[in-house]
């Protein structure tokens, strides 16, 4: 009888073990997927996130586009006859073309300027060529175009090459209302 009854209970603590473990397999299995989705959303928030943040306080410029563009600065689909900017500091942003001999010679000039205000200012660059849409939403037929969008007011253009100088002062007056 103590064998009869040893056997069960060994029958039965082996068949819960067995179901228990493929109970936890299962488990596992489910939670591995679920963990790997989480963990897929995460990273392209993360990715997303750390981007915006790079905008704000990497001191460069950054290359954007027209999805960017709507998202970050003005999203002319939404707000067709007014300007409405999206940014938490005022920005400068560079319409160039890869060909453009001026837009070149004004490059290293936004980029110690980007690396200077970096508290201040956020500035961006929009390759016209490859983002068409821009630039005709913005009528821009001349480059370099170099916007300077206030926080509370209408943005204002200025086409051409100017001087470092000439660029200090506008974002200076402009953007930061310094006198």
């Amino acid at each position: 009888m103590k064998k009869t009854i040893f056997a069960i209970s060994a029958f039965i603590a082996v068949f819960f073990a067995c179901n228990t473990s493929e109970t936890i397999q299962a488990q596992d299995s489910s939670t591995n997927e679920v963990t790997d989705e989480l963990s897929s959303v995460l990273k392209a928030d993360f990715e997303e996130n750390t981007k915006l943040d790079e905008v704000g306080e990497s001191g460069k410029i950054i290359q954007i586009t027209t999805a960017e563009f709507k998202e970050l600065i003005y999203d002319y689909t939404q707000h067709p006859e007014t300007w409405v900017y999206k940014g938490t500091k005022p920005c400068v942003i560079d319409f160039y073309a890869d060909w453009c001999r001026p837009c070149k010679m004004i490059e290293p000039i936004l980029t110690e300027l980007a690396a200077t205000y970096k508290d201040d200012v956020i500035f961006y660059k929009v390759n016209i060529d490859q983002e068409r849409e821009l630039s005709q939403v913005f009528q821009i037929r001349n480059i370099p175009l170099v916007v300077f969008s206030p926080l509370n007011s209408n943005p204002e253009g200025s086409l051409g090459v100017l001087s470092k100088e000439e660029y200090i002062q506008k974002i200076d007056t402009l953007l930061l209302q310094k006198k």
